[in-house]
């Protein structure tokens, strides 16, 4: 929990504090967030639904809801 209170921050940080002169930090920073995210939550989540490896480009994949 300390981790998800750690990127809160940071993305609130980001998000306030967003100009011409930070982006591209900012967008370094909201990247590592998205990253840890999908490690974190998406990966395990779609692991533990079967939804592992790659897919044909054409395939029709499942639509899935996501709640908080």
């Amino acid at each position: 929990m300390e981790e998800v209170g750690k990127h809160t921050k940071t993305l609130k940080n980001i998000l306030q504090n967003l100009n011409d002169e930070n982006y591209l930090q900012a967008e370094q920073q909201f990247c590592e967030i998205l990253k840890w995210l999908w490690k974190s939550v998406v990966g395990p989540v779609l692991d533990s639904l079967g939804y592992k490896g790659s897919r044909k480009v054409d395939a029709v994949l499942p639509r899935i809801w996501w709640v908080a």
